[in-house]
């Protein structure tokens, strides 16, 4: 830079200031691109912002998720039962609960053994004042479903339950099945679940035929997959 600066003002001396002219190249300006100049035009522009009212989705439909009806008529409930009347095991077997059994409990069970087609299911209860196991409800055959079933087991009561299952094997031959049915919720009393289960033994060797038995704490034990399931267990074994 030092050299740079004697060597200007040594040509200024021969010269003269008035003769000499340093010429300072333009730097060219940058043509703007299209898309600088559509942001700055964008930039430019007035924001319209929607009515928030206008812009927010209606609120969603409302869907209705009630259970589906029982079928009409598939299920009937029996009237008083007989407690007067109490089946007599052949064997002279008797009750560890000292719970016993109406003979309308058995009757009704032989009828649909021998008159198929009247009773898809029957289900029971034990009526703890009177100390009997009594028939609650019979499912008819010809229109009763599997659901119709299901819909019989409350909540938070036990249940003695006998269902006439018609299997079909791999080889399409179809079979018929007298399936036990112990259902005992998780939330049942306590003592109630301690006399059904006390009672099924002695029950269950009052109904001639029965093939297998499931039990159940909750619908996913004894829904129509599950029976298929162990009542194909069951004929596989054979």
């Amino acid at each position: 830079m030092v050299l740079q600066a004697s060597f200007l003002k040594a040509i200024e001396s021969t010269l003269g200031p008035d003769n000499m002219t340093i010429d300072v190249p333009e730097v060219p300006q940058e043509e703007e691109s299209e898309e600088v100049g559509e942001l700055k035009n964008l930039s430019m522009k007035p924001v319209v912002r929607p009515n928030k009212a206008v812009s927010e989705p209606p609120p969603p439909s409302i869907v209705d998720t009630k259970p589906a009806s029982p079928t009409p008529g598939a299920v009937k409930s029996t009237s008083k039962p007989n407690l007067t009347s109490t089946f007599s095991p052949r064997d002279g077997a008797r009750s560890v609960s000292g719970i016993g059994v109406t003979d309308e409990a058995v009757d009704e069970y032989n009828v649909m053994k021998t008159k198929r087609g009247k009773h898809r299911f029957l289900t029971y209860n034990i009526d703890e004042d009177a100390g009997m196991v009594v028939l609650r409800e019979t499912g008819a055959a010809a229109t009763a479903t599997y659901d119709d079933f299901l819909d019989t087991l409350p909540d938070a009561e036990c249940r003695y339950c006998v269902y006439d299952y018609d299997y079909t094997n791999d080889d399409n031959c179809k079979f018929n099945k007298f399936v036990f049915v112990m259902w005992s919720p998780d939330i049942a009393p306590i003592k109630q679940k301690m006399i059904y289960a006390s009672t099924k033994e002695y029950f269950k060797n009052c109904l001639d035929g029965i093939s297998l038995e499931i039990q159940g704490t909750d619908v996913a034990e004894v829904d129509a997959d599950s029976m298929y399931e162990k009542v194909r267990a069951v004929m596989t074994r054979k």
